[in-house]
């Protein structure tokens, strides 16, 4: 079933790369009871690939500047972020998530994210995220066919040919 639906919208989807880099955080929710901060780190996820930025110790501000890059397809991936606040015991916390699909276009600076969710004290999350995006691909110029398009005609010709040619049985 898949040949057939790349086949259907080859335009929408383009394979490329996603740079994501997690720049900083503010307006983050208390987490810890004693120190009034949290210790938070990010869960990067695009389709089957997953990145944790470092935690940031006792922070509501934290910088992380730091960059990862995926393989992805413009049109079909998503890009999942989660916060979550780093325990020494026990689970961590989630601080809240949001998702973003993966279009061709995207291309952002510092762009801030509203951290969406329910803390474990069943406060609403608060805060935001900066990353800054960039999608990019050696393909991007549209072309009207995908690449796979011809060699799948020319399969499915070659095939229908054969059937014709080779239904004579040799007999010896």
């Amino acid at each position: 079933g898949e040949v057939s639906e790349e086949a259907l919208e080859p335009d929408n989807r383009v394979v490329g790369k996603l740079r994501v880099k997690c720049e900083r955080a503010e307006g983050l929710p208390k987490m810890d009871s004693f120190t009034k901060k949290a210790d938070p780190y990010l869960v990067v996820t695009v389709d089957d690939a997953v990145k944790k930025t470092a935690c940031k110790k006792k922070t509501l501000e934290p910088v992380w500047g730091e960059a990862f890059c995926f393989d992805c397809v413009a049109g079909r991936s998503q890009l999942h972020v989660e916060m979550f606040d780093q325990e020494t015991m026990g689970k961590d916390r989630s601080m809240g998530a949001f998702s973003l699909p993966i279009s061709a276009t995207l291309s952002h600076q510092a762009l801030p994210f509203t951290l969406a969710g329910t803390l474990f004290d069943s406060r609403p999350s608060s805060g935001c995220v900066y990353l800054s995006l960039h999608f990019e691909s050696p393909t991007l110029t549209p072309h009207p066919h995908s690449p796979t398009d011809p060699t799948h005609t020319q399969a499915q010709k070659r095939t229908h040919t054969h059937t014709h040619t080779h239904t004579h049985t040799h007999t010896h």
